[in-house]
């Protein structure tokens, strides 16, 4: 390892990672970073190394924890806007346990023409819109939610409220 650097590293195009990621992850792909508020935090990024972190128990994903990275200094979230991935074990099996059924490859493949439609639909909304379009607004953001309500066979008149909670 030969420095430490700056986290998050500074975008030169907004639509793409900064160059600086990519040498990171030929050169060293685990690698410790300064966060904002000064801590240092480790950055791993080749797809082995990144299942080997997610697979050991020594690490944490709950972000309530006083030592876990955050990129906003003093941000802490809510508690009651935990979800499943910010869960440790034992809390995560029983939740993954309850969902797992609806997330089976039969289950998506199913589910890929209704999902078509979908994403059609938002991008025929987005093409009548307003110009310019809200791209997160109409596409990105609906889609998750919509295709989501469609696996728990939430009413679309109830979407909006799903979509706020």
């Amino acid at each position: 390892m030969t420095a430490v650097h700056e986290f998050p590293m500074t975008r030169t195009c907004p639509f793409a990672p900064p160059p600086a990621y990519a040498e990171i992850s030929e050169e060293e792909p685990v690698t410790r970073v300064r966060l904002p508020e000064g801590k240092q935090a480790w950055v791993v990024s080749r797809h082995e190394d990144v299942r080997a972190v997610l697979n050991d128990r020594r690490f944490s994903a709950d972000r309530q924890h006083p030592d876990f990275p955050q990129l906003v200094p003093g941000f802490r979230r809510p508690d009651d806007e935990r979800t499943m991935i910010t869960m440790d074990a034992p809390e995560h099996g029983p939740a993954r346990k309850a969902v797992l059924g609806e997330f089976t490859v039969r289950r998506m493949e199913a589910l890929r023409p209704r999902i078509q439609e979908i994403v059609d639909e938002r991008i025929d909304a987005l093409l009548a819109g307003p110009k310019p379009g809200d791209l997160v607004e109409t596409l990105s953001l609906p889609v998750p939610s919509l295709v989501i309500c469609e696996m728990l066979g939430v009413p679309y008149a109830d979407h909006d409220f799903f979509q706020t909670h």
